[in-house]
């Protein structure tokens, strides 16, 4: 395979040949690359430390004015 090739389609020409490896190719060539996971579950623990610091905050404030 050539460096400016296709990889599926290289895969698709290959699909008889090695079937098995074909198949894993284009499952694992056909996803799409995102860090948009990682990124929701940053945000989201970013939040939810930032609730927990405001309520201890709190806390802390209203023991203070006892």
């Amino acid at each position: 395979m050539h460096f400016d090739e296709d990889p599926l389609m290289y895969w698709k020409k290959k699909s008889e040949e090695l079937p098995t490896l074909a198949t894993l190719a284009k499952d694992y060539l056909g996803l799409t690359a995102t860090s948009a996971p990682s990124e929701r579950i940053s945000s989201i623990a970013d939040s939810t430390s930032l609730e927990g610091r405001r309520r201890a905050a709190s806390l802390l404030l209203a023991a203070h004015k006892r």
